[in-house]
């Protein structure tokens, strides 16, 4: 019986990643601004409080019935609008004897506020399946004997195609199982916080696991990845290998939004080679990127249209789910991400317009799934240092440039307005002590970008900011 779940299991899912693969780019499109005019039309009349907001706002349903008049009337939604009386929300939804979800998901609560999104058990048993679409589209997990180190601290990562074994954000938990469980797998798959996996990684090779022998993927979030985090992950990861043969595993960014679910963007290979193409490309830069925008390399995402409408309005990212049956309906709702979007057309033009590294096809850069590209920017904070914006995005690639030093750092830094001017304090590793010769170095490397920094280094406990670190809590810059 369980071979057979799995052979069925199996075969629809290569149906769905088949289907997903075949859809053309404008469908696509015109089927995810059909379904949202659908999507409101059905907030509308199930949910009380998005009726009332409606009403408040003199709509009716009327006033709504192509995409067209849904971009023109409908008004966007926020965590502001939503969740500004949670208990109108619980007793709305848990009011309904039929209402019974299998999970909440909380948001981080960095804005002072909190949101949560809901699943009921047949909303997560389609998640797991289109989880199980992914991970065998890019890790072949059908094929390939694979354990899933979930550490992530919430989140459940159900699989009966691979062994999953939950440490959460701890690193004695990591280096044990990597030393001692992975290399009896052909993968490994570890999911967990940008900072935590750069940190753990590093403690792992120091205590000596062999990390060149394993086949070890990581699938990051929770924060911006910079590109020179990337490089230096590829790095740690098979420091001690002769060549990387075919040990070399993915190193994948997910973003996802409580309200709506855990892996709502995503990289590819493809843009993630994009992406590279763009850090080096100046013409690349010029022709995807508006000057707006905030002046760093932004994260190069794909959705599945199939599943979100996703809109750009005034530089933010607004997002309606359109799933008739989502327990929680939220209509053109403002993440307040910045980001820019581009088609896939669109994309396809530019590309066609530039000189293409040798042995390379335009194929290579474009989104499998005919989806469109995500710019994003995420927040967009900056420190504002004699009327120049300083974006910790800028900071964070400066500071994984150079292997040795990255590796005596947390990754948490801290800009700030101080005695002697402006400063950025710098978080060092348990292990690592402060000296004038390594303060120097980080000196002169940021330099090479601001000159009027001025770098201070810290022993890790001495940090004076978020020693709450539990990579829980989204770290403030500043």
């Amino acid at each position: 019986m369980v071979f057979l779940n799995k052979t069925l299991r199996q075969l629809r899912a290569r149906y769905i990643l088949k289907s997903c693969l075949a859809q053309k780019s404008q469908n696509l499109i015109q089927l995810s601004q059909a379904h949202a005019v659908q999507a409101f039309h059905n907030a509308y009349h199930k949910s009380l409080s998005y009726r009332q907001y409606i009403h408040a706002k003199g709509l009716s349903t009327k006033d709504i019935h192509d995409f067209m008049s849904f971009q023109k009337h409908v008004p966007i939604s926020s965590k502001e609008t939503v969740y500004h009386d949670c208990q109108m929300i619980a007793d709305e939804l848990w009011g309904k004897k039929s209402f019974s979800p299998q999970s909440l998901l909380l948001s981080s609560g960095t804005s002072g506020q909190f949101a949560f999104g809901l699943s009921t058990i047949e909303e997560l048993k389609k998640n797991a399946i289109l989880l199980e679409v992914f991970l065998d589209h890019y890790f072949q997990i059908f094929r390939q004997k694979t354990l899933i180190i979930n550490c992530l601290s919430v989140v459940e990562l159900p699989s009966i195609y691979a062994t999953v074994v939950k440490v959460g954000p701890r690193v004695d938990s990591l280096v044990y199982v990597l030393g001692n469980i992975a290399p009896h797998f052909d993968q490994i798959i570890i999911i967990g916080d940008n900072y935590f996996l750069k940190n753990a990684i590093e403690e792992c090779l120091f205590k000596g696991i062999a990390l060149e022998k394993l086949k070890i993927h990581l699938i990051l979030g929770g924060a911006y990845l910079a590109e020179n985090l990337r490089e230096h992950l590829n790095k740690v990861l098979l420091a001690n290998a002769k060549e990387d043969g075919n040990r070399r595993g993915q190193i994948l960014s997910s973003m996802g939004i409580s309200e709506f679910g855990l892996n709502i963007f995503f990289e590819s290979q493809e843009t993630i080679a994009l992406r590279k193409l763009a850090q080096n490309s100046s013409m690349l830069r010029e022709l995807l990127f508006d000057p707006t925008y905030p002046d760093y390399l932004p994260m190069f995402l794909n959705y599945l249209p199939q599943l979100f409408l996703v809109e750009e309005i005034d530089q933010n990212v607004v997002v309606t789910n359109t799933n008739q049956d989502a327990s929680l309906l939220l209509v053109r709702y403002n993440t307040y991400d910045k980001a820019r979007i581009l088609s896939y057309d669109f994309l396809k033009g530019i590309l066609q317009k530039i000189v293409l590294p040798a042995g390379k096809k335009i194929e290579d850069y474009l989104p499998a799934f005919h989806s469109p590209l995500i710019l994003m920017y995420g927040r967009g904070d900056y420190f504002n240092l004699d009327e120049e914006k300083i974006y910790p995005e800028q900071i964070q690639d400066l500071l994984f440039q150079n292997l040795e030093m990255a590796s005596q750092i947390t990754g948490y830094f801290r800009l700030s307005d101080g005695s002697r001017g402006p400063q950025l304090d710098i978080q060092l590793k348990k292990a690592i002590a402060p000296s004038s010769s390594l303060e120097e170095k980080f000196q002169k490397q940021i330099q090479s970008f601001n000159q009027n920094l001025r770098v201070s280094l810290h022993f890790y406990q001495d940090f004076p900011y978020g020693m709450e670190l539990d990579y829980q809590h989204k770290f403030k810059y500043f």
